[in-house]
């Protein structure tokens, strides 16, 4: 039996691939691969792959060492850099870890789903004719395109994720736990300390501050602030015994910082319950800092 292969199609069908497969892995890994690098290394993949299924298709061995072994390894080089042994093996077990997972999860598709029915009517009505590689390459890009409007989507979502942080609020010696949203627009600040204030939803911390203004009054505090609409507004705060701050690199401990009470609510309570100043993540007197807990 005669295999005929369209070493075009192979070679783009590859290059797509293991673009999207070196992407994956440079998020995964959170590695500083440029793009003529990710483009490199998806070409070095998909001239390999092109070598091993002309060449060596017969020869199971060699076709899973070169294909996936050799081809994995260059690709890593390629992209990521072998200045760091460590990161480098880190990045070359996790494009093949993808690699399989990708490949199980597209071979499932086309085996057990309509896909394969489909692909297989593409490939005779568009692929076989005398414009199979334009269509290719317009292929190419619309899957390009979508990819590249998922990883936007992602990344914008990402950096949302990572503007909220673990906060961990002590009036006493119990901690009250919620989450904080870094407010660059909040610019408060406690006119007798002058030190920065955080804005809290009123409901966290309302029996709390039913028993301060009992029991100690002193740490009740009022703060002028100015909003649209309202220019000369006053919120009443609590000074807190501490603030711990923390996020998946830093932990930041502040003491004696006021936590204001709002009664607006947030337009997100249920992801965020603090908006938290700027200056709290900065140097500030009476901070503990504990980096890469």
């Amino acid at each position: 039996m005669q295999l005929e292969v369209y070493i075009d199609v192979l070679f783009i069908v590859n290059f797509v691939m293991d673009l999207v497969l070196l992407i994956i892995v440079k998020r995964l890994r959170r590695q500083e691969g440029k793009l003529y690098r990710l483009v490199l290394g998806s070409i070095a993949g998909a001239a390999l792959s092109c070598l091993v299924n002309i060449y060596f298709m017969s020869d199971i061995f060699l076709y899973l060492l070169i294909g996936y072994g050799l081809t994995g390894f260059l690709m890593t080089m390629i992209t990521f850099g072998v200045q760091n042994k460590r990161a480098f093996i880190s990045n070359y077990l996790v494009l093949l870890i993808t690699t399989f997972v990708l490949g199980g999860m597209v071979n499932s598709l086309y085996l057990n789903t309509q896909t394969r029915y489909y692909l297989n009517l593409m490939y005779q009505e568009l692929l076989q004719g005398e414009k199979r590689t334009a269509t290719i390459v317009i292929i190419t890009i619309i899957t390009l395109l979508l990819f590249s409007f998922v990883c936007i989507i992602w990344r914008q979502n990402r950096k949302k994720e990572e503007e909220l942080y673990s906060v961990e609020l002590y009036i006493e010696d119990e901690p009250i736990l919620c989450k904080g949203l870094m407010d660059t627009g909040n610019s408060l600040r406690d006119p007798v300390s002058g030190k920065p204030v955080i804005v809290v939803d009123e409901k966290l911390l309302e029996k709390e501050m039913n028993q301060l203004k009992e029991l100690h009054p002193n740490r009740i505090r009022v703060i002028p602030y100015s909003s649209v609409g309202k220019h000369n507004g006053l919120l009443f705060g609590i000074r807190l015994k501490k603030i711990i701050i923390s996020n998946s690199n830093d932990c930041i401990c502040n003491h004696e910082v006021v936590a204001a009470l709002s009664n607006q609510g947030f337009a997100n309570r249920e992801a965020y319950q603090v908006l938290l100043h700027t200056d709290l993540l900065g140097i500030i007197g009476g901070q503990e800092s504990q980096m890469g807990k």
